[in-house]
């Protein structure tokens, strides 16, 4: 009897130890799922993002370049002086505002100072520098990704492109 209660007694502490089997409620989506639908609400945003960018861009006769597809610009003063490259050091005022045309306070003739290329500036404004020289002046409408993306920031909601528009003051150097 002593024995049956000691068997009895390991059997349960062992069925005690081990894991149950993890259980996935049924009205859950599984993963593969959940990731085409993520997939397709994303792509759904981009498709209305790029109409509103479409739209904005040809209201102002603001054309992409070939090169750089999350960027359009216009310059409206051109430089003599050579272009600004990558790791050239900038002094430049810049402007924001999204495409409604709300102003972003904080960035209204802000001045900055960079190195291209290793800056905390969202990558569409610095690809928009490497487009003027000393005293350029231009107009660019930055897709989100390359603006505040997903996230926005203070003044710029998440997913908003913006219209960006720069002087450039100096090319300082070239580091």
């Amino acid at each position: 009897m002593v024995k049956q209660l000691l068997y009895f007694l390991s059997l349960v502490v062992l069925a005690a130890c081990s894991e149950p089997a993890a259980q996935v409620p049924q009205n859950k989506i599984q993963h593969g799922q959940e990731t085409v639908a993520l997939e397709s609400l994303n792509k759904e945003g981009v498709e209305i993002e790029r109409e509103e960018i479409l739209h904005y861009a040809d209201s102002l006769g603001i054309y992409p370049d070939s090169s750089l597809y999350s960027l359009r610009y216009r310059i409206i003063k051109t430089s003599t002086s050579r272009l600004i490259k990558k790791d050239d050091e900038v002094k430049f005022l810049y402007s924001v505002r999204t495409l409604d045309g709300d102003w972003c306070e904080n960035y209204t003739k802000r001045q900055a100072k960079i190195i291209v290329g290793k800056s905390e500036m969202p990558k569409g404004i610095e690809e928009s520098l490497m487009l003027l020289g000393d005293g350029g002046v231009g107009e660019f409408l930055i897709q989100s990704n390359w603006a505040y993306g997903v996230l926005g920031n203070s003044c710029v909601p998440p997913r908003t492109p913006i219209v960006c528009k720069i002087v450039i003051l100096k090319i300082l150097e070239e580091i």
